[in-house]
């Protein structure tokens, strides 16, 4: 019971982190659609219109954010990055990149290759160009997913008092029964000292002659019992 709490616990956190990376990357996702706006009507192959378009986007889409444009071969055309000039690799292979190809847009969280550091990615697919948004997961992330960290302490410790109570609750209200059964079985049986058996004061109301022998009243170990 206990390894189940604590599994549902587990769950409980994982799920409380995915729905607010969800959260993260669904307010990225405006981010591309601008930025694909302004490219839709130039030629993504000529550089200089790239660099224009997106220098003026730099007021509009936050410092903080990464922004990559990816052509349909894999090679990266623009990255608003200090180390734009470095980044040479394909970037096809990036899984991001390969989930958004296959369903149109894609999320994910990784250590960057080019940057060095952890990065919670999304991407999505426009004819032959992807268009990736970043943020940087120490810096932008964490602080979010840890803000309510207290509050998910608070409910795994409630909900684990809550199963122990349940715990404790049960084995108070088994042990008397079991006692009794045990008993029972004892003088059906003709073994044993039940007469030292102590019975706790209540079991689901007062215990009495009448409601613990089955065998009826004129039975042989019934009379030896009210001897005793």
């Amino acid at each position: 019971m206990t390894a189940i709490s604590l599994a549902f616990v587990y769950i409980l956190v994982k799920k409380d982190k995915e729905l607010k990376t969800d959260r993260l990357v669904y307010q990225m996702l405006p981010y591309t659609d601008m930025v694909y706006k302004n490219l839709s009507k130039t030629d993504i192959s000529n550089k200089d219109s790239v660099l224009i378009i997106m220098s003026k986007l730099k007021e509009v889409v936050p410092s903080y954010m990464r922004v990559t444009l990816i052509n349909s071969s894999g090679e990266v055309l623009f990255d608003n990055s200090d180390h734009n000039d470095h980044i040479f690799d394909n970037h096809l292979s990036r899984p991001e990149i390969v989930e958004a190809k296959r369903t149109g847009q894609g999320n994910e969280i990784r250590l960057s290759s080019s940057m060095n550091k952890k990065y919670l990615y999304f991407a999505k697919k426009f004819d032959s160009l992807y268009i990736r948004t970043a943020l940087e997961y120490d810096r932008d992330i964490l602080p979010v997913i840890e803000a309510d960290k207290r509050f998910q302490i608070y409910i795994a410790l409630l909900f684990l008092g809550i199963i122990l109570s349940i715990i404790y609750i049960t084995r108070k209200v088994s042990m008397p029964v079991s006692a009794f059964k045990e008993f029972i079985d004892m003088v059906q049986h003709g073994i044993g000292d039940y007469k030292n058996i102590q019975f706790p004061n209540k079991l689901e109301g007062e215990l009495d002659a009448n409601r613990i022998y089955p065998l009826g009243p004129d039975s042989l170990w019934h009379q030896d019992f009210l001897r005793k």
